[in-house]
């Protein structure tokens, strides 16, 4: 969360707004030896959607792709500078990865990778400007949203805007403020 958090502060990002559900898992989703679908399992996602300048897919290639490639090592008003940050995601353990973005100068672009990272495929691009990041895995113990509201509190309570530092940089959870 922290990592999503610094990554749209650095975008310049006015409002971050985590979304957190559930949702029937369907036949996609069912890994061999699992129960299968309508058996009750679900998948839980935590969606991070900003409204920062959104990046290019070749600069997400050179950059978010790449292991310990970073963009922001010379600008000094920037929070991640090693180029590992975004990777931290795979922590959640993610069944998938949907990354969404639509920058300011250029085409708008989206892709959805397997949770090994060895199948991807590009999906429907946003209409929105920013960047959104959607991650899927079979639900847990049910508390994802009270989770992801304490990892907010502790990362960013004192967050500001990149552009406006007397600013806070307001998140938000299913449409309540952290």
């Amino acid at each position: 969360v922290r990592e999503l958090l610094q990554n749209s502060r650095d975008a310049g990002a006015n409002h971050v707004a985590f979304t957190v559900g559930e949702r029937p898992a369907g036949e996609a989703d069912v890994e061999p030896g699992a129960d299968p679908p309508g058996s009750g399992s679900k998948i839980e996602w935590v969606a991070c959607q900003d409204d920062g300048e959104g990046m290019t897919f070749e600069h997400a290639r050179r950059y978010l792709f790449a292991l310990y490639a970073s963009s922001k090592e010379d600008r000094k008003n920037q929070a991640g500078k090693f180029g590992v940050g975004f990777w931290s995601i795979l922590r959640f353990e993610p069944r998938t990865i949907l990354i969404r973005s639509r920058p300011r100068n250029g085409e708008p672009w989206a892709v959805r990778l397997d949770g090994s990272l060895e199948r991807a495929e590009h999906v429907e691009p946003p209409t929105r400007p920013g960047t959104e990041i959607v991650l899927e895995r079979p639900r847990g113990d049910g508390r994802l949203e009270h989770r992801i509201y304490d990892a907010v509190w502790q990362s960013a309570r004192y967050l500001h805007r990149r552009d406006a530092q007397e600013q806070p940089l307001p998140v938000t959870i299913n449409g309540r403020s952290a």
